[in-house]
């Protein structure tokens, strides 16, 4: 067995040695097909075939109608008479019979602007000046859009930007980026404690799925760093390095899964496994090598792959 894994040690170096190679001769080839004049550039764009296919719903399917409701649940009910005689100068014989007509319009949207008169006065005694204090759960803003702009952001992805015009077409309300800024702070601290105690319950998981990406955030490229298990708990952090794992998962127990990224090596190897999905994609990569040794390493490691994951399937079920 040792004699086979240092063969197999000698061919990946040789192997590293070639994809190398042919990576560089591929760099090289690049650049000189960016480089060809315009009049040996025979690259031509594919034209876009036009779908014959309509909008709408297929013809002869089943149609679905959205169902009237009950009377009750009407705003308002208006009555369209009849005319008296017909076209032809008859009476016309109304039934009690109606063909109901239902609706649906938004109301018309004002924002409902409150002044707050703060009473003010000055002690007899000691000279001081006091003024009255706001009602509980007034604050000193501008408005109390605050919960209503944070949505707008976060779960329809709109920018501030983009928020400022929809306030000002739909509500007339005209406000700056910087006053928007300021109310997102507001709510970001206001749900730092419920944030917290999600990371919580993400670290006291058995295992816990970690990885990050890069993200834009305010112009900067930063890393949008994901944990999830029976939650998610997402952070946005201006590092890739250890210290955010650190910080992050201090005092978590359990096992890590993630890829083979260095940084997750501030785990022990006993506390982390590099995801299944990573693995199985090269344990495929050797099993398609055409070095003989090579592809039949990696197709018995993929049957152990296999193998493994029936037993756990197995295992799930006879949970239930």
């Amino acid at each position: 067995m040792y004699a086979l894994i240092k063969r197999f040690v000698e061919l990946t170096d040789t192997l590293v040695a070639r994809v190398e190679k042919l990576e560089q001769e591929n760099r090289e080839l690049k650049e000189r097909l960016n480089n060809k004049p315009p009049s040996q550039d025979f690259k031509k764009k594919k034209r876009k075939t036009a779908n014959p296919s309509k909008g709408g719903g297929t013809k002869g399917h089943q149609g679905h109608f959205r169902k009237l409701l009950p009377l009750a649940e009407v705003g308002e009910l208006i009555s369209c008479p009849l005319p008296s005689t017909c076209l032809c100068g008859g009476q016309l014989d109304v039934r009690k019979e109606v063909l109901r007509h239902q609706v649906y319009e938004l109301p018309v949207i004002k924002l409902q602007l409150t002044e707050y008169q703060l009473a003010k006065g000055t002690c007899s005694c000691c000279g001081k000046k006091q003024i009255a204090s706001l009602p509980e759960g007034v604050t000193w803003g501008i408005t109390g859009l605050t919960a209503l702009m944070s949505h707008m952001i976060s779960r329809y992805n709109l920018s501030r930007r983009e928020l400022k015009v929809f306030l000002e077409e739909h509500y007339s309300f005209k406000i700056s980026m910087g006053c928007i800024y300021a109310k997102q702070r507001i709510v970001t601290q206001a749900l730092e404690r419920l944030v917290q105690d999600l990371l919580e319950q993400v670290k006291s998981s058995p295992s816990v799925p970690m990885d990050e990406t890069g993200h834009n955030r305010d112009g900067l490229n930063q890393w949008l760093w994901g944990m999830t298990q029976e939650a998610a708990f997402f952070s946005v952090e201006p590092s890739r390095g250890k210290k955010v794992i650190a910080r992050l998962m201090d005092e978590f127990n359990g096992v890590l899964i993630s890829d083979r990224y260095a940084a997750y090596n501030y785990f022990e190897s006993s506390k982390r496994q590099i995801c299944w999905a990573h693995l199985k994609q090269d344990f495929t990569k050797l099993a398609e090598k055409q070095e003989a040794l090579i592809a039949r390493i990696g197709k018995e490691l993929l049957q152990c792959q296999a193998k493994l994951f029936e037993l756990w399937h197995q295992y799930k079920f006879e949970q239930y």
